[in-house]
């Protein structure tokens, strides 16, 4: 009911799109595009893409709940959506998911060679 026919119609379909070129385009790339790809904005967001992926239906119920009486438009309504959003993913990133992270350095990545099913643990450390 916020949204115009027009992006319901193209809008997935765009996304999809532009997704999809993003991708291809971040395989091995050197160059503008990897400064664009690398920028401070994409790395800002990439880090709380999980919160936004996880917080996006949420926080769309309580803006939409919140902006109802107001009669706004779609564009209002999607700018702060967009706003809110970024602000709970990136409070759920300092409070939960970075600090989550810092327990990585307790599980050693052990690389595995094609065809083997199990790490090899000879290269684990001695227990201390």
């Amino acid at each position: 009911e916020t949204r115009p026919w027009f992006f319901s119609v193209f809008g997935y379909s765009w996304l999809a799109i532009s997704f999809a070129v993003l991708l291809g385009a971040s395989l091995d790339v050197r160059g503008p595009i990897s400064a664009v790809l690398t920028s401070p904005l994409l790395t800002f967001l990439g880090k709380r893409c999980y919160g936004l992926y996880l917080w996006h239906v949420l926080v769309a119920g309580f803006v939409t709940r919140g902006l109802h009486s107001l009669q706004v438009g779609f564009i209002a309504h999607a700018l702060l959506w967009l706003g809110v959003l970024v602000i709970v993913a990136s409070v759920s990133w300092l409070l939960f998911e970075e600090p989550i992270l810092r327990f990585k350095r307790f599980l050693p990545y052990l690389q595995r060679q094609p065809g083997q099913l199990e790490p090899n643990r000879a290269a684990l450390p001695a227990p201390a």
